[in-house]
């Protein structure tokens, strides 16, 4: 389509079953929800080779950082029942989220009234919050948001919500039982 001089991303699912990949939407930009998984597993500072980019330098010339994670993760907290939102977790457990996992990024998005109204109505949901979280790997980082969900007063996004297929390793393979697609970025 011609764009060469920039960041773009590309939203897509991919059905395991069907072994068919089904693209969304490409965007003409730096998917910033990502950034910073970028930065925690490859050390990959994505804004400062975005800035590089612009400013007619070479993006291979910013030095990486050293990456924090061997494995991480943005995970989105939705809620699928417009009578069942979950409280937004205190200030007291907000706390204690960083002072256990002083890794974690959490980003609340609290809404009410004809806002949380509108999510539903278009989206079928709505995104309370994303956290990020590193960890050594995709085994200890699964541990690590289990329990930093727990100490927000919720599940974690993929213990309520998915159940595992027949014959698949109990952490590796899991289906959705909502036939929607639910973005995790650009809502």
């Amino acid at each position: 389509i011609g764009f060469s001089h920039g960041f773009f991303n590309m939203e897509f699912f991919f059905d395991a079953k069907t072994d068919r990949l089904a693209v969304i939407e490409f965007n003409p930009r730096l998917a910033s929800q990502m950034a910073d998984l970028y930065r925690r597993v490859h050390g990959i500072d994505a804004h400062a080779l975005a800035l590089a980019l612009a400013l007619g330098e070479d993006p291979l010339s910013v030095p990486r950082l050293q990456p924090s994670a061997g494995a991480a993760s943005s995970f989105v907290f939705r809620a699928f029942d417009p009578l069942a939102v979950p409280a937004a977790p205190s200030a007291a457990q907000q706390a204690r989220l960083h002072a256990d996992f002083q890794d974690a990024l959490l980003l609340l998005f609290p809404k009410q009234g004809s806002s949380l109204q509108r999510d539903f109505k278009w989206l079928g949901s709505h995104r309370m919050a994303v956290l990020h979280l590193g960890g050594r790997d995709e085994h200890d980082l699964r541990e690590r948001c289990i329990r930093a969900s727990a100490l927000l007063g919720w599940p974690a996004p993929y213990t309520d919500q998915l159940k595992p297929e027949p014959d698949a390793a109990p952490w590796l393979s899991y289906a959705h039982p909502h036939p929607h697609p639910q973005p995790v970025n650009g809502d």
